[in-house]
């Protein structure tokens, strides 16, 4: 079971050598070229002490001298190009495969991350991808020399000094290539639970980074350094047992190996005794013999830390593998007009099979250059509704129709491109402003995001700050105020110029006075554009052309504020404990 599971990860990993397949060869070809020059150095420098002791002629010794010295030189130019084409094979695989997983995320997101840490997604991207580097730059080259090296100084020691030699070395070496085998188990357990502590650090560090404001706020200094504590106690709990286990199979190799260079020691003393070899060959007797065993020692260490790279690699597929949350059902996308409109019909959606429905039969339409508020309390569905315009999802029952054409008739790239997202959450990259702000637009020359920013009104903002529109906002925009990360969305959207907006509360981070001069700037680029909020404060809900409100998932009533305020119901029912309850987004 075990083999076929090792069998397996192998299969995954070698697909991506195609791409750098010449790199490969020259490493492995160079890597044979370095062991066979480095033996035959030893080997040439052990016969020169053994003739200088057998009192052979100086000019005999002399030329070997020389020949030992273009043999150095040629042998660290081998290593150099050794090292050189193994890792420019693996680093090159691994910048493709850290981009192969990002975009395997964005495949999947955003219903991948629902259950997932961004530590834990950060060390996969990092630390589980740099563990692949090992298998890349250190295990195929090193398997193969360590079948063809030994086999050919075995060869050169049974032809050139005596057979008996490379007969006496052959169980030894076979000892030595099963022992990481008898931990093989232990050492796949071991590396697969360092892999998932390691992981489960990273996320507690990446969690109280995140969360340092809120640790330091409520005093939780204490209780998250335990937390940590206890997350590197487990980590280094199962780092001491796979070293300790490293300890006594390195143990056992050494003794294997000592063992083996015994027997070779003995019977080379024999031999020379006898007669049957030149006293001239014990010293390359015992040189080549140790150069039989270097290179399979290497191939235990790969067997050995095997375990800690099948763990890697069955992290790093399992994002890879993990199938599209939503995929795209047709090559090119039907013409869509600057004037659509957003129709949802009869909609179901549930987030997985054996989950309640979130949305059951919610039917309510957006026409073109009309605003639609979506309410409701947390939970009712309305960011479900969002997601479901943005096609993170597919409804499980119904369709989502744009400009007359069901979403999934329409390539994600395209539908997403008619709308613009300002977003309750508002996410800033550690960048300039105006490179946050062409977000919204990448060819947008910088007189547009200018105007971009005055419409949002926060212009003004920008150029008071020293660097201006060149000011880096910091991670996540920590460095400016909730209303101006939302000024900046908005800014992205009035950049976008998409004929179908989509407001998260954009105006929720902003006082009344900013709040007034916002609405009326939106004013102009709602005109001729299909507008969905989902709305929190009454005087967004005011502006709005129509209401849908949500409640458990059903629309409970649609109409205007006038007309449904007088009645009793859900809306009036949500407007009257808006201030009581608190009114958040879902």
């Amino acid at each position: 079971m075990n083999v076929v599971k090792s069998l397996r990860v192998f299969l995954k990993l070698l697909p991506s050598l195609r791409s750098v397949w010449s790199s490969i060869a020259l490493g492995i070809v160079t890597g044979i070229i370095h062991q066979g020059i480095a033996i035959a150095g030893s080997a040439v420098g052990a016969y020169l002490v053994s003739l200088a002791f057998t009192g052979a002629e100086p000019d005999r010794i002399r030329r070997g001298v020389w020949v030992l010295a273009v043999l150095v030189l040629l042998r660290a130019l081998m290593g150099y190009a050794e090292m050189w084409y193994a890792h420019k094979a693996a680093y090159g695989i691994l910048a493709q495969l850290r981009v192969k997983l990002y975009r395997a995320i964005e495949r999947v997101a955003p219903a991948y991350l629902m259950n997932k840490r961004t530590g834990d997604l950060s060390s996969t991207l990092m630390a589980d991808v740099e563990t692949l580097e090992w298998f890349y730059a250190h295990t195929y080259g090193a398997a193969i020399i360590a079948v063809v090296v030994p086999v050919a100084v075995l060869a050169v020691i049974a032809v050139l000094i005596h057979p008996l030699l490379a007969l006496v070395l052959l169980p030894w070496i076979a000892l030595t290539i099963t022992v990481p085998f008898w931990f093989k188990n232990a050492a796949d357990r071991d590396g697969r639970v360092i892999r998932e502590n390691l992981a489960a650090v990273n996320a507690e560090v990446v969690d109280g980074i995140q969360g340092i404001r809120e640790i330091l706020s409520f005093g939780y200094e204490s209780w998250y350094l335990r937390k940590m504590k206890a997350a590197n106690r487990a980590l280094t709990s199962i780092q001491v047992k796979y070293g300790s286990r490293h300890g006594i199979e390195g143990g056992l190799l050494n003794s294997v190996m000592a063992a083996g260079l015994l027997s070779v020691t003995c019977l080379s003393v024999y031999l020379v005794l006898s007669g049957s070899m030149g006293r001239e060959w014990y010293a390359v007797a015992i040189i080549l013999s140790i150069y039989v065993f270097t290179p399979v020692q290497a191939l235990g260490n790969i067997a050995r830390n095997f375990g800690i790279m099948q763990s890697s690699t069955d992290r790093v597929f399992a994002v890879l593998e993990t199938p599209e949350t939503v995929r795209d059902l047709v090559d090119t996308s039907r013409e869509i007009s600057q004037t659509v409109d957003v129709s949802f019909e009869h909609v179901d959606f549930r987030y997985r099979d054996g989950l309640p429905l979130v949305l059951r039969d919610v039917s309510f339409q957006v026409s073109p250059g009309e605003t639609v508020a979506l309410v409701g309390r947390s939970g009712a569905g309305k960011s479900t509704c969002s997601n479901l315009l943005l096609r993170f999802w597919d409804p499980t029952g119904g369709c989502i129709r744009v400009g007359g054409q069901d979403v999934r008739d329409l390539r994600q790239v395209d539908l997403r491109d008619r709308i613009a997202v300002v977003p309750q959450d508002v996410y800033l990259f550690n960048c300039s402003i105006i490179d946050n702000i062409r977000l919204g637009c990448p060819d947008a020359r910088d007189e547009e995001v200018i105007q971009a920013a005055v419409n949002a009104r926060i212009h003004d903002f920008i150029v008071s700050l020293p660097d201006g529109y060149n000011t880096v906002v910091g991670e996540r925009g920590v460095q400016l105020s909730g209303g101006q990360r939302q000024r900046i969305a908005i800014a992205r959207a009035l950049l976008r110029n998409a004929p179908i907006l989509l407001m998260d509360e954009a105006v929720s981070s902003l006082d009344t006075k900013n709040e007034e001069e916002l609405r009326q700037a939106m004013a102009n680029l709602r005109t001729d554009r299909t507008t969905l909020l989902i709305a929190h404060r009454l005087s967004t809900i005011l502006t709005a052309d129509k209401i849908v409100v949500l409640e458990d998932g059903r629309v409970a009533q649609v109409g205007r504020h006038q007309d449904m305020i007088k009645h009793s119901g859900a809306y009036s029912s949500l407007i009257r404990s808006q201030y009581a309850e608190g009114y958040q987004n879902s």
